[in-house]
């Protein structure tokens, strides 16, 4: 999913994007891209995203 894609499921998703430095949320380029492609710009390794998700589906 993308950012945005989340986002608009889950408005209060971007508290635990925050926490883990996507803190750019706002950017309307950035809400075009994947979780993912994020989670890596960011530094994030593969444990540290999928921990991120699952907070998010929680």
């Amino acid at each position: 999913m993308t950012i945005g894609e989340i986002l608009k499921a889950n408005p209060n998703a971007f508290k635990i994007l925050e926490q883990y430095g996507l803190a750019c949320v706002g950017c309307h380029l950035k809400t075009m891209e994947t979780l993912n492609d994020g989670a890596k710009a960011h530094g994030l390794s593969e444990t540290e995203t999928l921990e991120l998700i699952d907070k998010i589906n929680n």
